[in-house]
């Protein structure tokens, strides 16, 4: 008589994956802003131009962190903490616009330094926000990145705003030019532009800065704070004034066109190309070194990075 032995393997049933919280709101704002676009197009209103800026603003910000709260929630790592961090991000960035940046521009002679004065000053109040959202956070790059990217999704997505009202205030109460087109049509271009540039501009520098500063409070990491944090604060600040100095230049040769916009918009997207390959490059460079400590020494590891790293491989 012979006996069948079973396996005590269970056969995992396939589910249905839930579609990502991101591409959702992307979608659905994004048909109702061409909506509104479309009324407000056909039917011009004080009210229907704000909403559909303030949504043409912030819709991809908006998603970039519900993305990245999606991927980084933990119970150390919590989303309320990256959503707090974009609100403040957007706080500060109505605090620092306009006059202030305006302000430090003038304040040198020459445009270029202008620029350099300004986001120097920019990124450094950034950091300190950073920090401060961060105190009580696992001191590790990974958390930094994540951070300074939903500050910055909240920075892009007021600055994309306030862009998006100064082409309306520009073009908006007096005749264009036939070349010119709908002022509709410019800010819409604009909000494109923004939107476009959104995941690559300042969520991008603020992550890099962010994870330079969290590393280097990181007594356990063995870097050199002053020289770290000061290498990514002056990358950060160089790529962001050859950004900007880079719309002047093409705005002033090219003036108000959807050919400037599109310039631009491959302009930005080449010079911000570097800074986004280098935050993928420190990420994967320290998730491979805590892996590997988790290992071969996970004595090493400060009890808030072993809980997060365990968090981590809970959820993979």
């Amino acid at each position: 008589m012979s006996a069948t032995t079973h396996s005590g393997a269970r056969t995992r049933v396939p589910s249905m994956r839930r579609p990502s919280p991101a591409l959702l709101l992307l979608g659905a704002g994004l048909v109702l802003w061409g909506y509104l676009g479309l009324v407000t197009l056909w039917s011009p209103s004080t009210v229907g131009i704000a909403v559909w800026a303030v949504l043409g603003a912030f819709l991809v910000p908006t998603a970039l962190v519900l993305a990245l709260a999606r991927r980084a929630s933990s119970p150390v790592l919590p989303r309320a903490v990256l959503l707090r961090a974009m609100l403040l991000g957007g706080v500060l960035a109505a605090a620092l616009g306009g006059p202030v940046l305006d302000a430090l521009q003038t304040a040198v002679p020459s445009p270029f330094l202008g620029f350099l004065l300004a986001s120097a000053s920019q990124q450094a109040i950034l950091a300190v926000l950073m920090v401060a959202i961060a105190w009580r956070l696992p001191r590790t790059g990974r958390v930094g990145r994540y951070v300074g990217a939903a500050v910055g999704a909240g920075y892009a997505g007021f600055a994309a705003l306030g862009a998006i009202l100064e082409a309306h205030t520009a073009f908006g109460s007096r005749p264009l030019p036939a070349a010119v087109g709908n002022p509709m049509l410019i800010e819409a271009g604009v909000t494109l532009q923004s939107a476009v540039l959104a995941p690559v501009g300042y969520p991008v520098w603020t992550a890099l800065l962010g994870s330079a500063l969290l590393a280097a409070l990181n007594r356990a990491s063995g870097a050199r704070p002053p020289l770290k944090v000061a290498a990514a604060l002056a990358f950060v600040v160089l790529t962001d004034t050859v950004v900007h100095a880079g719309f002047v230049v093409t705005g002033g040769v090219l003036g108000t066109s959807s050919t400037a916009l599109i310039v631009q918009t491959f302009a930005a997207l080449a010079l911000s190309l570097p800074a986004a390959l280098v935050l993928r490059s420190l990420g994967r460079r320290e998730s491979g070194r805590i892996a590997v400590l988790a290992i071969t020494e996970p004595a090493t590891l400060e009890p808030a990075v072993a809980r997060l790293v365990a968090a981590q491989a809970g959820g993979a």
